[in-house]
């Protein structure tokens, strides 16, 4: 199946083609803002330059947040747009499920080695958004917008709170994993840190795999939801 998946939920425009697991496209510019201008050109771009036509494609998926409320919106409308063009069905993914994913893959590879993962998103703000993950993918803090030192002191309450469980190794991921790893973490042990944007591949693959599971989208489904986490303000950006 072809699948076009797309990213503006952060500090950058992604676009992708994938052809069951295999990437045929990709391009991402790093930019704070301007999603709106660069998004069109770039999807045009990408099916033009992989020879395949709007209508070949089986599917668009988007990442649904969290995120920047400006770069979501943007990305869900021009992924609508798509599918409803093409009547295809329209898949959105958490941006905390396109971190974890390659993450635990990694991880049941023997790839990477750790007890916990802290997936860290950039909110533009002094607050980042954040989910902490077991080895084995359960939810240990569900998805919350807290300063870096709160998240740190969470992970750390967990430990202790869990003392049983052994979550004695960290790998901070995602586009703000920096702001973590820059406070210090005596009682933890970074062993990997990945500041990565969202991964298309595991959009794409999780779109698919949705898909699957649905045998009825099979055209343009309308109703996808984004994510927010916190009320749009009108406060300065974090430096």
């Amino acid at each position: 199946m072809k699948v076009l998946a797309l990213d503006c939920a952060g500090s950058a425009c992604s676009v992708a083609l994938f052809e069951g697991n295999t990437k045929r496209w990709a391009q991402s510019q790093r930019m704070e803002r301007g999603h709106g201008i660069a998004v069109a050109p770039m999807i045009d771009e990408a099916i033009s330059t992989a020879e395949w036509r709007p209508s070949s494609l089986d599917a668009v998926a988007v990442t649904t947040g969290p995120g920047s409320f400006t770069g979501l919106r943007i990305g869900l409308a021009a992924a609508k747009g798509l599918a409803l063009v093409v009547n295809r069905p329209l898949v959105g993914v958490s941006c905390f499920e396109a971190v974890a994913t390659p993450a635990l893959a990694r991880r049941s590879s023997d790839m990477e080695s750790w007890d916990i993962a802290v997936l860290a998103l950039e909110s533009r703000r002094a607050e980042i958004f954040a989910e902490v993950i077991a080895a084995n993918g359960t939810i240990l803090i569900p998805p919350c917008t807290a300063l870096p030192a709160e998240i740190l002191k969470a992970v750390s309450l967990l430990r202790e709170k869990h003392a049983t469980a052994h979550y004695n190794t960290v790998a901070f991921l995602g586009e703000a994993a920096g702001k973590l790893s820059n406070l210090g973490h005596p009682n933890l042990e970074l062993v990997a840190m990945d500041q990565n944007p969202p991964d298309l591949a595991a959009v794409s693959k999780l779109a698919l795999a949705r898909l699957e599971g649905n045998n009825r989208m099979r055209s343009y489904t309308p109703g996808q939801t984004l994510e927010y986490l916190r009320e749009p303000d009108t406060g300065p950006s974090a430096p």
